[in-house]
C-alpha cells in the first residue's frame, strides 16, 4: 500500500479582520425550510472562549414541535447521564416574532425544559451561554475548554433540540465564529468560509453531536495518509507555536498505526477520519471517541521530540483510533438509543472499551508507538492488580459496566475492595486470553484479527452504528473456532471470583514472577502520581507526603492495622525518606522484619512487619515450551515505515 507524502499547512489567516456579528452570520445560515422535518441551525459564537465562555444562537422549525426542550443527557462516549447542564450561564427562547416565551424546568429530570407560553410562532430561537473550563472527572471529555491561543468545542454543550423525535431525524445546519485568524478542525463536513466565520454542510443531530472542533491561533493541519479507503488527517492546536512538530518523524507511528487499523479491521465506514489533538498546559488530559474522528488533549510538549513526555500518550491516540470501528461504529445494542435523554443500557462494556483497549494496545505496538517491553511490563503490573482486587469477591466484572459511571471519582481508599472501572483493563486481558486461546488452537493460523475483519465489516458502513449483542460475539467466535465461549464469558463476566488467575499470561505462554528490580513501567506510574508503590511486597503504596495512599486488603500492611491516610514518620528507628523505605525492604532478607513509627491523629504508634523477601514486583516470564503468543499478537501485519525512511 502505497504511503503518501505528509503534507503541512500553515496556520490559517482569516481574510477579515473582526469576527462577524452574530445576526450577519445567521445570514448565512439561512432560515429553515418550512415543511421539512425538523431543523436546527445553530451558529456558535466563540470569540470569548479565551474568556472561558461561548454563546450560541439556534433556530428550531419543526413540523411536530411539541414544545419541550432536551439537552443532551447521555452524550456518547461517556457511558452516564451526565451531559454539562451546571455550565449553562443563560438561556432565552423566542417565538418567531421575537416575543420571549417563559420556560420552567421539569423537576423531576433537570434536563426536560417545558415552554410554558400558550403561543409560540415557528421557528423559534434560542440563545444559549455556556462557561467553558470546568474540567471534572464527570464531563471534561464533553466540555469546552479555551485559551489565549487555543480552543475545544464540543456541540453537546450549546444546543438543545425538540423531545420525541430521534436525533437520527433532525437536521442541523450548523456554523461558528471564530476568534480571529484562528484555525480549526473537525469531521464535520466543510462548505465555506468567510471572514472569521465558518458553515458547514447539514448532518442529522446524531452526526452533530459526534463531530467535535478544535480550533486555535497556531494551528496545524496535516495529512497523514491517503489510502484506498480513506483519507487520514491529523489536526493540532497548540499553545506556543514551538510545541507545533518540526519534522515528520514524531508521525511515522500514526502512519503505521492507520495502516494496522485497516489490515485489522478490513473496511473503514468513513471516507475521512480527523485526528483532533491540542497541546496545552491548560486543557486537561483527555480522550474521546468518535465515529470520523477523535478528540485528544495533551501535555504542551509533547510532539516536540520523537520521544514521547507521558508515556500514557502512545496508548491514548490508538485506544481513541481503535473507538472509531470498536463502540462507535459496532456499538451494543442497548447503548443505541433514539435520542440523548433515555437512559443506556451500559452492558458489554467490556467489549466496547475492553475489546478496543486491548485492540488500542495491538496498534501501539504494531505501530511502533509501543515498545514490546513497555508493553509485557505494564501487562505484568496490570494482571498483578487484578490478583490484588478483593472487590471481585462480591462485585462481577459485568457489574462494573452498569455502574461504572458510579466508580469514576469517589474516594481513593480501598479501591481494591471497591472495584472501579475494571470493565477496561481486565476487559481487555479477556480478550488478550481469547486471542491466545484462537491461536493455540489453531496453530496460530487463525486469531482474534479474523474475528475483527468478520466482526467490524457486519452491516451498512452508511449507518451512523450498527448493534451487537453478546449471542452475536459468541457466534461469530464460534465459528472461527469452537471453545466453551459461553462459560469462559459467563465465568470471567458475569460471576464473582474468589481469586484472579492470570490466564491471559498463561495461554500467552508466560507466567508471573517477581523481580527485586524496579520496572520501568513502576517507575513511570511513581513518577506520574508522585507515590511508592510496595504493593507485592508489604502491601500498600505511599505518596510524597508520607501518606499511605492505598492498602491490598489481606496483605501484610492490612493484618498489621495499617489504613490510607495513614502517615508513616520513621523506618528503622530513622526519619522516613523514600531511600530509607527502600533501603530497609532490602535489608528484610537478612533482618526479617520492618519497623515504621506511624502518625495517625495526634497518636503516634509503633509497627513491626515480619517480612523477609526484600523488594518484590511482578514481570513476565516466559513458559518454557511453550509459544510466545504476545510476539505472535503484537508483529506489525504491514510494511511499517520506521523513523530511518524519513531521514
Amino acid at each position: 500500500m502505497k504511503i503518501s507524502k505528509l503534507k503541512l499547512s500553515k496556520p490559517k489567516i482569516a481574510c477579515f479582520g473582526y469576527p462577524l456579528l452574530l445576526a450577519i452570520g445567521l445570514l448565512f445560515l439561512g432560515s429553515p425550510s418550512s415543511n421539512a422535518g425538523t431543523e436546527i441551525s445553530v451558529l456558535l459564537d466563540a470569540t470569548d472562549i479565551s474568556r472561558k465562555i461561548v454563546h450560541s444562537r439556534l433556530i428550531i422549525n419543526s413540523d411536530s414541535f411539541t414544545k419541550s426542550l432536551l439537552y443532551p443527557k447521555w452524550v456518547p462516549g461517556i457511558h452516564a447521564p451526565r451531559g454539562p447542564i451546571q455550565n449553562i450561564a443563560g438561556l432565552t427562547i423566542a417565538d418567531s416574532e421575537g416575543n420571549r416565551l417563559k420556560w420552567k424546568r421539569d423537576p423531576h429530570e433537570v434536563y426536560r425544559l417545558y415552554i410554558e407560553s400558550e403561543t409560540a410562532n415557528l421557528p423559534i430561537s434560542v440563545n444559549l451561554s455556556y462557561i467553558c473550563n470546568q474540567p471534572s472527572t464527570n464531563s471534561r471529555g464533553v466540555d469546552n475548554f479555551g485559551t489565549p491561543e487555543l480552543g475545544v468545542i464540543n456541540w453537546n454543550t450549546v444546543v438543545v433540540y425538540p423531545e420525541g423525535l430521534p436525533v437520527r431525524e433532525i437536521t442541523v445546519n450548523a456554523g461558528i465564529i471564530l476568534p480571529e485568524g484562528w484555525g480549526f478542525g473537525t469531521a464535520l463536513p466543510f462548505d465555506k468560509r468567510k471572514g472569521d466565520t465558518v458553515l458547514f454542510k447539514p448532518v442529522t443531530l446524531e452526526e452533530f453531536l459526534d463531530m467535535p472542533l478544535i480550533c486555535g491561533s497556531n494551528f496545524q493541519t496535516i495529512e497523514l495518509l491517503e489510502t484506498d479507503l480513506a483519507t487520514y488527517f491529523l489536526h493540532l492546536a497548540a499553545d506556543d507555536p514551538a510545541d507545533l512538530p518540526q519534522n515528520d518523524s514524531i508521525f511515522i507511528p500514526f502512519r503505521n498505526m492507520i495502516l494496522e487499523a485497516e489490515a485489522l479491521f478490513g473496511r473503514t465506514h468513513f471516507d475521512e477520519y480527523h485526528l483532533l489533538l491540542t497541546l496545552s498546559k491548560v486543557v486537561p488530559r483527555l480522550g474521546l471517541e468518535h465515529r470520523n474522528s477523535s478528540l485528544n488533549a495533551v501535555k504542551a510538549n509533547e510532539l516536540r521530540e520523537a520521544k514521547w513526555k507521558d508515556k500514557r500518550t502512545p496508548y491514548l491516540i490508538p485506544h481513541e483510533f481503535a473507538h472509531a470501528w470498536c463502540g462507535k461504529y459496532r456499538r451494543p445494542e442497548g447503548m443505541l438509543t433514539a435520542d440523548f435523554m433515555e437512559d443506556k443500557n451500559t452492558n458489554l462494556l467490556w467489549v466496547y472499551e475492553g475489546l478496543d483497549q486491548y485492540l488500542g494496545h495491538v496498534l501501539a505496538v504494531r505501530s511502533g508507538f509501543v515498545p514490546l517491553d513497555d508493553f509485557k511490563g505494564g501487562m505484568a503490573s496490570t494482571l498483578g492488580g487484578f490478583i490484588n482486587k478483593k472487590g471481585r469477591r462480591w462485585r462481577t466484572l459485568q457489574d462494573t459496566e452498569v455502574a461504572g459511571y458510579t466508580l469514576r471519582g469517589g474516594s481513593s481508599s480501598w479501591s481494591y475492595l471497591r472495584r472501579g472501572q475494571d470493565y477496561y483493563a481486565e476487559g481487555a486481558m479477556i480478550w488478550m486470553e481469547f486471542d491466545s486461546r484462537i491461536r493455540n488452537a489453531t496453530n496460530n493460523e487463525k486469531s482474534l484479527d479474523d474475528f475483527c475483519r468478520d466482526f467490524f465489516s457486519a452491516g451498512d458502513p452508511l449507518e451512523h452504528a450498527v448493534p451487537f449483542s453478546l449471542s452475536e460475539i459468541v457466534t461469530r467466535l464460534n465459528n472461527l473456532v469452537e471453545l466453551p465461549w459461553d462459560s469462559l464469558i459467563d465465568a470471567k463476566v458475569y460471576q464473582v471470583q474468589q481469586e484472579y488467575e492470570p490466564e491471559a499470561a498463561r495461554y500467552a505462554g508466560y507466567r508471573l514472577e517477581y523481580t527485586d528490580e524496579k520496572p520501568d513501567y513502576i517507575k513511570q506510574r511513581e513518577k506520574r502520581y508522585k507515590t511508592t508503590s510496595l504493593y507485592e511486597s508489604l502491601g500498600f503504596a505511599i505518596n510524597d507526603s508520607k501518606k499511605i495512599s492505598d492498602i491490598i486488603p489481606e496483605s501484610l500492611a492490612d493484618s498489621a492495622g495499617m489504613y490510607p491516610g495513614m502517615e508513616i514518620v520513621g523506618v528503622n528507628g530513622k526519619k522516613y525518606t523514600k531511600e530509607r523505605l527502600t533501603d530497609a525492604l532490602k535489608q528484610t532478607k537478612e533482618t526479617g522484619s520492618i519497623m515504621f513509627l506511624t502518625l495517625a491523629g495526634d497518636e503516634f504508634r509503633e509497627i513491626e512487619i515480619l517480612y523477609d523477601k526484600g523488594l518484590q514486583y511482578y514481570i513476565l516470564t516466559p513458559l518454557e515450551g511453550f509459544p510466545d503468543r504476545i510476539s505472535d499478537i503484537m508483529k506489525p501485519v504491514v510494511t511499517a515505515e520506521s523513523a530511518e525512511t524519513d531521514e
